[in-house]
């Protein structure tokens, strides 16, 4: 069945809910209903239906004194039970715990999601200044240690074709945006297996990590360390890294 006969049998109503939840996760921090209307050209009243449905589901919750609606965490919920099975989580908790013990940073886990990682858990860690970071918040691949273990892991087909779809955002003056040198920190991750990130996604932070692959040996998630780059210098995330090699072993095939 070509693309064109399968446009036959769509929904219109389920796409433009779909659209509406998919507009909601690129604004975390809330849209109106006429915010919404005006940015995706819908009638007020079938915002105003999608959204009211969406709400009774529990995928949306709407902040009173703002009027704004916000997507809830039952997608991410939904999202990690198709990428695991129910049993990663389970499994990496101990292990991000064991890891932030070893680093004393915080420890973190992620889920690939189409062209970008979500975060799903983490560990804080024990030091009084420290990195913490919002619960379903996403993390672009090519300027994140999480996400570049996650490209390097892929097989070559997959790799070029997910590279040509992404789109590399310059966060910092370090953040990589060109394909051909992104490629060569993918290699160099292949040969260590871990990859980091020097202020590449956030001035003052960074990054060690490593990926998490499934039952059939493609990546579905990460593990890593992060925290302020004056205490993880280069040194550092070195000797983390070899450590964090041991603690994706033991999550491999979950």
């Amino acid at each position: 069945m070509t693309k064109r006969d399968k446009t036959r049998y769509h929904i219109p109503n389920l796409s433009r809910g779909m659209t509406v939840l998919e507009y909601l996760s690129s604004h975390p921090s809330g849209r109106t209903l006429s915010q919404a209307a005006e940015d995706l050209g819908f009638p007020m009243n079938s915002i105003y239906r999608i959204i009211a449905t969406l709400e009774d589901q529990g995928y949306v919750t709407m902040d009173g004194p703002t009027r704004q609606y916000q997507l809830t965490r039952k997608l991410l919920v939904l999202g990690l039970a198709q990428a695991d099975g129910g049993t990663l989580l389970d499994q990496a908790i101990p292990v991000l715990q064991a890891l932030r013990d070893e680093s004393d940073e915080t420890t973190l886990l992620g889920v690939l999601t189409e062209n970008y990682g979500t975060v799903i858990h983490q560990v804080l860690s024990n030091q009084p200044v420290k990195v913490c970071v919002q619960i379903g918040i996403r993390f672009d691949l090519h300027s994140t240690a999480p996400g570049k273990a996650m490209l390097a892991a892929m097989p070559d087909e997959p790799l070029q074709k997910r590279l040509k779809s992404m789109k590399f955002t310059k966060h910092t003056p370090r953040t990589i945006t060109q394909i051909n040198k992104l490629k060569i920190q993918l290699e160099q991750t292949r040969k260590e297996g871990y990859a980091t990130d020097c202020d590449e996604s956030l001035e003052g932070m960074s990054c060690v990590g490593g990926a998490i692959l499934d039952a059939s040996r493609q990546p579905c998630a990460a593990i890593w360390v992060t925290g302020p780059s004056s205490r993880l210098n280069p040194k550092r995330l070195k000797a983390i890294g070899k450590k964090l090699c041991q603690f994706t072993a033991s999550l491999q095939g979950t």
